[in-house]
């Protein structure tokens, strides 16, 4: 009977392959196969593989940082869940009695941890550590649509809050820079970027570099429309310039010119080697023109392009241009 309905299930998936893409069909059946079979390990196996995979592709859609092109799930008697990396592909070892939901909601955590954060977790306080990589995991679980694990961080996240009110305060800042756009776009690439550049010299200043950038995004994320805020951070170790493309004012008056200026002055003046280009809205083709115009005059290595979508009709474009000083 199981394989009487699996086969018709599949057969009336089929008749619909012209609407939906081969990971969509993979998914479903994954999803299908993981109720119809829950003890087995097979599937369950193939259930968290697509499951981070599907997880990994929306953060490159998001994130200026690199993902493993590969993952690679092997059931293993007790222990926790580990995680290893050989040559591109990313290893996951998970214990075989856990319940599927758990597993994945600790490789989703493991994942933010290891893979996002990179060596910068090791000098930051215990509550600035949990509060991101909770908050990540339960972003990452969003997009490979587990609710269980997303209801399983919620309440943890909670549970948290309740007790410290400063885990709450991250939380809240990155909401808020997420819901803006800025989560991984900006964020999670500069800590990961400070990770790979601190050295046991300058360990005591790290976890004040990233309580000033998470205020620094924080401050941007929740601006006023015709605000002022701080768009140059200078840290002790990491300097990130950002240049809003939002005024119309300024467009009318000076159009590419202004932002051209303001660019040039941030390199040749301040020195700066990063500078993320940020439009919303109807304004993200003058960020685009912006863009181009600058690839002309600046000496630039790269300038990768991210449109967020943010709220139910809202885009949000952002380059990140890196300057070859």
């Amino acid at each position: 009977m199981i394989w009487y309905i699996l086969f018709s299930v599949l057969v009336s998936l089929a008749s619909g392959l012209i609407s939906r893409n081969l990971e969509e069909i993979l998914f479903f059946i994954s999803n299908l196969l993981i109720k119809l079979f829950p003890t087995s390990q097979g599937t369950n196996k193939f259930f968290f593989e697509k499951s981070l995979q599907k997880a990994m592709k929306e953060i490159r859609k998001e994130a200026f940082v690199g993902t493993y092109n590969k993952v690679k799930i092997e059931v293993i008697n007790g222990a926790e869940p580990d995680l290893d990396v050989i040559n591109d592909t990313l290893i996951l070892r998970i214990p075989q009695q856990n319940k599927p939901s758990e597993n994945v909601k600790k490789i989703l955590k493991t994942y933010c941890k290891d893979l996002l954060l990179g060596r910068v977790q090791d000098y930051l306080e215990e509550v600035q550590k949990d509060s991101v990589i909770d908050f990540s995991s339960r972003e990452l679980s969003k997009t490979v649509k587990i609710q269980k694990v997303v209801d399983d961080l919620e309440n943890e996240i909670v549970r948290k809050e309740n007790k410290n009110p400063t885990y709450r305060e991250y939380i809240n800042k990155y909401y808020q820079i997420r819901k803006s756009g800025l989560f991984f776009t900006i964020f999670l690439p500069e800590i990961r970027s400070l990770g790979n550049i601190i050295t046991y010299e300058t360990v005591n200043h790290v976890s004040d570099e990233y309580e000033n950038l998470l205020k620094f995004l924080y401050e941007i994320a929740t601006k006023e429309r015709g605000e002022e805020v701080r768009l140059q951070f200078l840290g002790k170790i990491s300097r990130v310039a950002v240049i809003l493309v939002a005024r119309e004012t300024t467009w009318e008056m000076y159009g590419t010119h202004a932002y051209l200026k303001r660019a040039k002055e941030l390199i040749e003046k301040k020195g700066f080697e990063t500078i993320y280009i940020i439009a919303a809205g109807d304004k993200v083709n003058l960020a685009s023109k912006v863009t181009r115009e600058l690839k002309r005059i600046l000496p630039l290595k790269s300038h990768p392009k991210k449109d967020i979508k943010i709220g139910a009709n809202k885009l949000i474009r952002i380059y990140k241009l890196d300057v070859d000083l």
